[in-house]
């Protein structure tokens, strides 16, 4: 009762919106650094393609070690908030469901290596900040022992079944419950449905494909493809229409980041 009352206050409630807004930076940055590599072919960190080396891009700039201290807080506070949501229920009609808290947890540990990655990089130590790098030697660790390769092909089924969720809630809007649609203008409600719908199934298709190489890594015992969005995107990269496939997915991913920032300004919280 007391956590629920602490969730309501002004402060938290603030503290939240700055979480949720802070997920556009994440994405945002990592939509132009696919953009960046469907034009020329590379990364410009010359490592993983993936989120955290959005990161290293931004780490480089005078200020971007501030900025990186700042979104790391802001992305911590937003787990640990979907974490109090898992455990009191969220501001939703329906937000006491199983499936409602399941989803709470489920965010706030994912965005969890996020926050870690931005105040590895701020601190210079990129090497811990490539998760692609990390789950590949994680995975080929586990990949010795009968278990171990059953745990990775687990995980590799979950990260399916979390892009079938973003998928099915993007192509269904029901992204849209987490937000009162009368009090929205006309145009912020046109702006959330359609980036909801874009970055729900662009996320969606690429957590799929990840989770579905984690799966294949683990049957085949091959750690190379067990590099979560990076591994994916180098499948797309290497297809016939490599360039145009990342262009789509980084079309996604801007997406996303759009209706983050909607989530920011609109979502009961």
């Amino acid at each position: 009762m007391r956590l629920h009352r602490a969730k309501q206050t002004a402060w938290a409630r603030a503290g939240a919106r700055v979480g949720l807004g802070s997920r556009a930076l994440v994405y945002g940055l990592f939509a132009t650094l696919v953009v960046v590599i469907a034009v020329r072919g590379r990364s410009p960190t010359g490592s993983d393609t993936d989120q955290t080396s959005s990161l290293q891009v931004l780490g480089r700039n005078p200020v971007g070690d501030v900025v990186l201290v700042a979104l790391a807080a802001a992305v911590l506070y937003y787990s640990l908030w979907r974490f109090t949501e898992a455990w009191t229920g969220t501001a939703d009609p329906d937000g006491h469901r199983v499936a409602a808290r399941v989803q709470a947890l489920i965010e706030g540990i994912f965005y969890l290596p996020f926050g870690y990655a931005a105040l590895s990089v701020a601190f210079g130590d990129n090497r811990r900040a490539q998760q692609g790098n990390h789950y590949r030697g994680l995975s080929a660790q586990l990949f010795m022992h009968a278990v171990g390769q059953a745990l990775v092909a687990l995980v590799g089924a979950i990260v399916v079944g979390v892009g079938v969720f973003f998928l099915v809630q993007g192509v269904r809007r029901t992204f849209l419950g987490h937000f009162d649609l009368r009090e929205m203008p006309a145009w912020g409600r046109r702006t959330t449905r359609w980036t909801g719908v874009v970055g729900g199934v662009g996320r969606g298709v690429m957590f799929g494909l990840a989770g579905g190489l984690v799966v294949y890594a683990a049957i085949t015992t091959e750690p190379a493809k067990a590099g979560g969005v990076a591994s994916a995107l180098d499948v797309l990269a290497q297809q016939p229409y490599g360039p145009a496939l990342l262009l789509l997915a980084a079309a996604g991913f801007a997406a996303f980041a759009a209706f983050a920032l909607c989530e920011a300004t609109w979502r009961r919280t």
